[in-house]
């Protein structure tokens, strides 16, 4: 996944707090650029691991592994506020610094580090729609030399409405309050054929999935060239 933060001086006017961003074509030349890398699974295979200096990342981008810099492998949990600050600040990124994510596998990991930022308060954290797949299919440019950033003060807040704790979920299940549980996994992993996608070591506890959860792959989410699908089917 590549996290991408840029500051621009025209695009700073109008964002809005929009979830997504489509590629604007002066991105070619954008303003103090700095992005985020995070180990993807290939677009083409999700059993197939690239790392990003394999194929080269946008000009500007810096390295996060999602698994080792953005969660608690000893608690199986998200890393805390403190660590993810650090983070940020060692990566170049300020409070006002805006966030732009792409990454491979449909920017499936890239949501997951936007979701963490906006957790923890971030105010303008975005998916680049169509990720690193739409991003080389048009030609744009790549870079293999890793980039640094001087370190910056970053604080972040919290915004827990955005994380369903057990206590809700279960509120769900049993009646006591409105809602839905979806589950993005693969049919497969849904179904507790498997319990993670193939080449990957990150895996569920118990086979299977929540009951009452309905079903809906990330891969349905998005188009062939990687942008998020519009369908409400």
């Amino acid at each position: 996944m590549f996290l991408h933060r840029t500051i621009f001086q025209a695009e700073r006017k109008r964002r809005k707090q929009c979830p997504t961003t489509n590629i604007p074509k002066f991105w070619s030349q954008p303003i103090g650029p700095l992005a985020i890398s995070i180990p993807p699974i290939s677009a083409s295979s999700k059993s197939t691991w690239t790392p990003p200096r394999t194929t080269g990342t946008y000009p500007g981008a810096v390295g996060w592994n999602w698994q080792t810099q953005l969660q608690d492998n000893i608690r199986r949990d998200l890393i805390d506020k403190s660590t993810l600050e650090k983070l940020l600040s060692a990566s170049g990124i300020s409070n006002d610094t805006a966030i732009l994510l792409y990454g491979d596998n449909n920017n499936w990991f890239a949501a997951y580090a936007l979701w963490q930022l906006k957790l923890n308060g971030h105010r303008d954290v975005r998916l680049i729609n169509g990720g690193r797949k739409k991003w080389l299919e048009e030609k744009r440019p790549v870079t293999r030399i890793p980039q640094r950033y001087v370190r910056v003060l970053s604080r972040l807040g919290t915004d827990d409405a955005l994380r369903a704790r057990k206590e809700e979920v279960f509120a769900i299940l049993e009646g006591r309050k409105p809602g839905q549980l979806v589950d993005v996994r693969s049919v497969d992993e849904f179904t507790g054929k498997i319990i993670a996608p193939p080449g990957m070591t990150e895996t569920a506890q118990r086979a299977g999935h929540i009951p009452q959860a309905a079903n809906i792959p990330w891969a349905q989410a998005s188009n062939e060239d990687g942008t998020f699908s519009l369908s409400t089917s």
